[in-house]
């Protein structure tokens, strides 16, 4: 019987998708967030920890810890440098305040807009708001229901699609 022993970096690394080495850029990226944000993170680390702690993994609660801590973290990291590619002044302490599919839904809003001229285009030629739907998920990668798009039709036209 051969019994393999992982040491608890590598087992880190594969739970966490996380290399060490960001490790280090997202503890400087924490280390410059505000009180609130922080506090923030330990809320959430919470969750994270009693998952892992539930999973069929056998891991040492230390490294838990430390594996929810850099989940959390990692989300929020990547949460904000997904808005700032839009939107350069909102800042962390914003975004956590508000609803997350809300943000998400945001910057989904603002890349069809940025679309907008093709999209007209398409409405020109007849097509429905599910052909457009589906067009947009095929030629943009994106995904989007009709109802949005209709919706995001009646903010920007002013008028019923």
């Amino acid at each position: 019987m051969h019994i393999q022993i992982v040491s608890d970096e590598i087992l880190f690394e594969r739970l966490t998708e996380i290399s060490v080495s960001h490790t280090k850029k997202l503890g400087y990226w924490f280390s410059r967030q505000p009180f609130d944000v922080k506090m923030n993170v330990f809320t959430r680390q919470r969750n994270y920890f009693f998952k892992l702690k539930n999973s069929d993994e056998i891991i040492k609660d230390n490294l838990i810890s430390l594996i929810s801590f850099f989940q959390v973290v990692d989300e929020l990291y990547k949460i904000e440098k997904n808005i700032n590619l839009k939107n350069k002044t909102m800042k962390l302490e914003k975004i956590i305040t508000q609803d997350y599919k809300e943000a998400r839904r945001r910057v989904l809003r603002d890349k069809i807009v940025d679309k907008w001229s093709k999209i007209k285009e398409w409405h020109s030629m007849g097509k429905g708001s599910r052909k457009i739907a589906k067009l947009i998920k095929s030629k943009y990668r994106l995904d989007v229901s009709h109802t949005y798009v209709i919706d995001i039709w009646k903010e920007q036209e002013g008028v019923k699609f």
